[in-house]
């Protein structure tokens, strides 16, 4: 008899990853494919070609698939998915339905199957309130109770790159504006910068020369600052026991926390803990192999 496997795909705006994974979850084969600028249909279809070969590889008998994707899953489409042309207007799930055959099949947004991660086998694990932010590219949360990752009414809560910085915001999600990732995320720092000096640099770059330039240091404080103080808000509407804070731009860690624990602790009345994400790499594919379980109730 064949082992039991499991199947799981990230799909970012940049990348795809693509995992094999055993019952113990435990990453048997791992590959990626490239997935900015090209069209979706196009992206599934070779992933899908791929995932083939590596379950033939593996020679195991495939249980589950767990889908990890960029946007807001709701119901059979994902919306807010622009990075990958054309992503909005697949059913995802149809087509590895479709490819697949009769094999369970769950698929959640990014950030919440990193949230997801982290409160299985992460440092959300056995919180009864938690909180997962994720700083990278963009920025995303994941609120948790008990051992569930909340969705809200149209699968879209946690987006919080789409919060007000302040009453006069003029610009928002009609405008095809998110100001908090605007203003503060890893892309929104660089683009401001370019904005004011002609160059575009990436945001690694921006932070080396933070305290040797006053115009970098200036609108990276001031990106820092709005983190913290939206943190703090997100606490205080939550009430989450810990923060786990995840994302490419917790290599700035020693940055960000400082600033993060201050606002907390200045502004909140139950100040919660707060923590660096346990999966630095993958948060997202470990989540996707998380769901793919037969026993994963959502």
């Amino acid at each position: 008899m064949k082992k039991e496997i499991l199947l799981a795909f990230d799909f970012g705006g940049t990348k795809v990853a693509i995992a094999v994974a055993d019952q113990s979850k435990k990453i048997l084969i791992r590959k990626e494919i490239v997935s900015a600028g090209r069209d979706g249909k196009e992206v599934l279809k070779e992933a899908i070609d791929i995932a083939f070969e590596m379950i033939q590889t593996a020679d195991g008998q495939l249980t589950g698939i767990g889908i990890s994707t960029i946007g807001v899953v709701s119901g059979d489409y994902v919306k807010l998915a622009s990075n990958i042309i054309g992503w909005e207007d697949i059913n995802i799930q149809r087509n590895l339905q479709d490819a697949f055959g009769d094999v369970t099949i769950r698929i959640e947004n990014d950030v919440k199957t990193a949230t997801i991660a982290e409160l299985k086998s992460g440092n959300l694990e056995n919180t009864s309130y938690g909180l997962y932010i994720n700083l990278g590219t963009g920025i995303s949360a994941g609120y948790t109770i008990g051992d569930k990752v909340v969705r809200g009414a149209n699968g879209a809560a946690g987006e919080i790159a789409y919060l007000l910085k302040n009453r006069k915001e003029d610009k928002g999600f009609k405008q095809e504006r998110a100001p908090f990732e605007a203003f503060s995320s890893g892309i929104g720092i660089a683009m401001r910068l370019k904005e004011k000096t002609g160059l575009f640099k990436q945001t690694k770059e921006w932070f080396e020369e933070y305290n040797k330039d006053s115009l970098v240091t200036n609108v990276i404080d001031e990106a820092l600052q709005e983190i913290g103080a939206q943190v703090a808000n997100l606490a205080i509407a939550w009430n989450p026991e810990k923060v786990v804070i995840g994302g490419g731009m917790v290599r700035n860690k020693d940055m960000i926390f400082p600033i993060i624990k201050q606002y907390l602790e200045r502004f909140v009345p139950f100040v919660p803990s707060i923590e660096e994400a346990h999966f630095s790499h993958d948060a997202s594919l470990i989540g996707a192999i998380e769901i793919a379980m037969k026993e994963y109730t959502p």
